[in-house]
């Protein structure tokens, strides 16, 4: 298996699929992106069609096929894509990229973060985290700032994600609940 200093933003991502390739085709790997991200989505948001998109709060835009629940919190700038659910108690904390076909649910995403096209966060059975239960409970999903999560992987609850992540990160495209993935950072 490489090592995620080594995997390139080719092999992470088909950028065809994705509103960040303009930004994401200037670097080699995910992690010089994340740092621009922000001000991407500010200028990318503005560029959007309005036909297609709302801007649902300052540099939130959301695409008018996407659900946003009332109990959703979304911090700008953020980008919420077409088809994406955004459920209950799932909280964006801004410098978001979220692509389409996804459903958060009960997840808390922090800063600097893209989510995959077709990515599932909060399936499956509350199983205890084996790191650390108490922390990373309540069937949520925790997903740390800088991370990247790949295009149509699933995420159970009570996990923890940090980091630049890969598909093979995922066994089966899954990270089943009480897992803890920590590529980046230090545990918490």
């Amino acid at each position: 298996m490489k090592s995620v200093n080594a995997v390139t933003i080719k092999e992470l991502y088909d950028l065809s699929h994705t509103e960040a390739k303009p930004l994401m085709e200037q670097y080699t790997y995910p992690w010089e992106v994340l740092p621009h991200i922000g001000e991407f989505i500010v200028k990318l948001g503005e560029s959007l069609p309005k036909e297609e998109y709302t801007e649902v709060a300052e540099h939130v835009w959301v695409h008018k096929t996407a659900k946003v629940f009332a109990s959703a919190y979304l911090a700008g700038p953020a980008i919420i894509g077409a088809e994406t659910e955004v459920r209950q108690c799932a909280f964006v904390r801004g410098n978001a990229l979220v692509g389409k076909g996804c459903v958060i649910d009960k997840s808390i995403i922090a800063e600097n973060t893209k989510i995959g096209e077709g990515a599932i966060l909060g399936i499956g059975s509350e199983e205890p985290n084996k790191l650390k239960p108490a922390v990373y409970s309540f069937g949520l999903v925790t997903i740390g700032e800088n991370s990247v999560i790949p295009d149509h992987v699933q995420i159970g609850k009570n996990t923890a994600i940090s980091g630049i992540t890969n598909k093979e990160d995922y066994p089966d495209g899954v990270l089943g609940s009480g897992e803890t993935l920590i590529k980046a950072g230090e545990i918490a």
